[in-house]
């Protein structure tokens, strides 16, 4: 036989609940038994946690790549810091040297007309431009020199002198000389080939542009 433990019935050994008031026979045993387990919190196990599919991790690696890949693709840079002390370095302004803007002239024959100006010391990398034209006299030509201040004596004289620009007997001439020696230069306008003839000559906008 087996007694029941909540009301003391007794029952068959092969009864499940007690034939009286219901009870398990097999679970639970007595009524503060049953108390406890109906006053028990509830435990809810937790869901188990998703793994990451390999097509999520094979995307993360390659996302997480793209800087490294980006880096390689640029050439590397070299930075120079001296202190606290930034340097900067501020391209000079170029230098304009203006020799003749806007004038006419009369150059007898035989005579030199003469211009005088300076390639700067600190900006020696000059650009000679501008333009020159005979108006009248003889068959209106005249000869363009550009020489230094030293080489100008020696033109003058008639012997021989190194020059930086040499023409042939013209009527027009466009200025466009680059230079990159520094100090005194002179720009000569010959008419010492004509016994006789005074020529009438121009010049606009003649200047150097140095940096």
């Amino acid at each position: 036989m087996r007694q029941c433990a909540r009301c003391a019935e007794n029952n068959q050994d092969a009864d499940a609940f007690c034939r009286l008031c219901g009870n398990d026979l097999g679970a639970v045993t007595s009524d503060a038994q049953l108390d406890a387990a109906l006053a028990a919190p509830a435990t809810v196990d937790a869901p188990p946690r998703k793994k990451a599919s390999i097509v999520g991790w094979l995307a993360l690696a390659l996302f997480a790549a793209i800087p490294a890949v980006l880096a390689g693709s640029r050439p590397a840079r070299t930075v120079i810091e001296r202190g606290a002390r930034q340097i900067v370095f501020r391209r000079p302004q170029m230098q304009i040297v203006s020799i003749a803007s806007a004038s006419e002239m009369e150059i007898g024959s035989g005579k030199l007309a003469r211009f005088d100006w300076t390639v700067p010391v600190e900006q020696p990398h000059c650009h000679l431009m501008g333009h020159i034209e005979v108006l009248s006299g003889g068959t209106k030509d005249v000869q363009v020199f550009l020489v230094s201040a030293d080489d100008y004596s020696n033109l003058a004289r008639g012997h021989p002198a190194k020059t930086y620009l040499t023409s042939a007997k013209t009527t027009a001439v466009d200025l466009n000389v680059q230079l990159n020696t520094p100090g005194p230069m002179t720009l000569v306008i010959g008419n010492t080939f004509a016994p006789l003839t005074t020529k009438r000559v121009q010049l606009r906008d003649v200047k150097a542009t140095c940096s």
